[in-house]
């Protein structure tokens, strides 16, 4: 995968529960600038901070607009930080490659939007800490959308959601308690206060070795969670020094101190991932979870749109939304799917060894005990290891727990995936795969 060289500078461990966090610095990433500008050109920020800090910024000057004033004051902050401050309220975002910092224009064109024709509301609020202090730079979003933001330096934020929505606004804040709260109960104006998670420091002692094991892991990490398949290799995560490990009786446990940034060069997206859990045992069984939002590379170059919108809907097709989304619509037999039935006992056989004995080829009306709808959701009981075929491409599935539905909305999209286990293809395809909430094949 991927090799990213850490320079030591910070070892602190965190104990969160049971387990130890061990949070590693990287020079460049971690340098502290002073700057003071009023109403000055972008463009004139940047080259101060190129020719005072050796900093190296790069961009297309077609494509991103530098000229805007901004007016920043900071003393003694991280590069990052006054990075998020010049660019907040502009649609310039930027991502760090080992030695410079590449600078794009967000596309402001959302899908999301697109497809409500514009029926949309505007929701605004602040967020603040227990002591009712703004806390600038948190996130708010709704998770697997294009629709998220930061709050500005005062704690404000304001988002535009389609009217009709039933989704629940995620806060997060690096060392803060996660919130969540249905827009159906939110009133524009309201105060989110955000708890400090309880965290105990207590020194450690790191050498190389350390260092090594890190690369290690995050090795480890990239080939779960970004996936391993052929889309995976053009994904790629662009802060991985947030990231942190430890193993505990067997197991590798993965945590990261902000959002994860993901580039999916491939489908032209940028992930902004809240990591909530990840376990990846011995065996190669693992499990991970989290929130995300997207936001869309900048699609100037026609060629290059073109090929992101056919690779998303080539990722479309043979996914678990494509595959529910035919379910509710009634159009399983009319599809490439192949579903088949796999006796319990006879899972590891049909799997490990492909035997069609043990599986049985399904129409919808056999796949499920049950079916129930909503008008938000589906639900639909499995009562054996389901075998989904798409193009000579298998996954097989099945409920955690029989006694509680897998539940799906009808986009396709899976509410309760911690319910539904997965081996084969669809397993291994990682984050590489996400596509937005809604998202479908024009």
């Amino acid at each position: 995968m991927h090799s990213y060289k850490r320079y030591i500078v910070l070892i602190i461990a965190f104990t969160v529960g049971n387990f130890a966090q061990i949070v590693l610095s990287q020079d460049e990433i971690k340098q502290k600038v002073s700057i003071s500008f009023n109403n000055e050109p972008i463009s004139e920020i940047i080259e101060f901070l190129e020719k005072t800090y050796d900093l190296n910024f790069i961009y297309s000057k077609e494509m991103v607009d530098l000229s805007p004033g901004a007016s920043i004051k900071v003393n003694n902050s991280p590069v990052r930080e006054v990075l998020d401050q010049l660019f907040s309220g502009t649609n310039i975002r930027y991502v760090y490659k080992k030695s410079y910092y590449l600078l794009y224009r967000l596309d402001e064109n959302s899908e999301i939007n697109r497809k409500t024709n514009k029926d949309v509301k505007l929701i605004s609020g602040k967020v603040v800490n227990s002591s009712n202090d703004a806390l600038p730079f948190a996130n708010v979003y709704f998770s697997n959308t294009n629709i998220g933001s930061a709050t500005d330096r005062n704690g404000l934020f304001s988002l535009e959601v389609p009217k009709h929505w039933s989704e629940k606004i995620i806060f997060s804040f690096v060392g803060y308690t996660t919130q969540e709260i249905p827009i159906r109960l939110w009133k524009n104006g309201m105060i989110i206060k955000l708890e400090k998670t309880s965290l105990s420091l207590n020194p450690i002692t790191v050498d190389s070795k350390v260092d090594r094991n890190w690369e290690k892991n995050l090795k480890k990490f990239e080939e779960t969670f970004l996936g391993s398949v052929k889309n995976s290799r053009f994904t790629e995560i662009s802060n991985p020094w947030v990231i942190s490990f430890i193993k505990h009786n067997g197991k590798l446990y993965a945590s990261a101190e902000e959002n994860i940034v993901i580039n999916n060069y491939a489908l032209g997206l940028i992930l902004n991932y809240h990591l909530t859990e990840f376990v990846l045992r011995k065996n190669g069984k693992f499990k991970f979870s989290g929130n995300c939002w997207f936001e869309s590379m900048n699609k100037d170059n026609p060629n290059l749109h073109s090929d992101w919108m056919e690779k998303r809907r080539e990722i479309y097709k043979g996914s678990l939304t494509h595959f529910f989304k035919c379910l509710l619509d009634d159009e399983l037999d009319n599809s490439d799917f192949e579903v088949f039935s796999v006796r319990w006992s006879d899972r590891v056989k049909a799997y490990v060894k492909g035997d069609v004995k043990a599986i049985r080829k399904l129409r919808k009306q056999a796949l499920i005990g049950k079916y129930i709808k909503s008008n938000d959701w589906i639900e639909v009981y499995m009562e054996d290891v389901i075998a989904l075929e798409y193009k000579n491409k298998r996954t097989y599935m099945w409920q955690n727990d029989e006694n509680t539905a897998i539940r799906f909305d009808r986009t396709g999209r899976v509410i309760n995936k911690s319910n539904l286990y997965l081996s084969g293809y669809l397993a291994m395809v990682g984050v590489s795969h996400l596509l937005p909430w809604g998202y479908e094949p024009e």
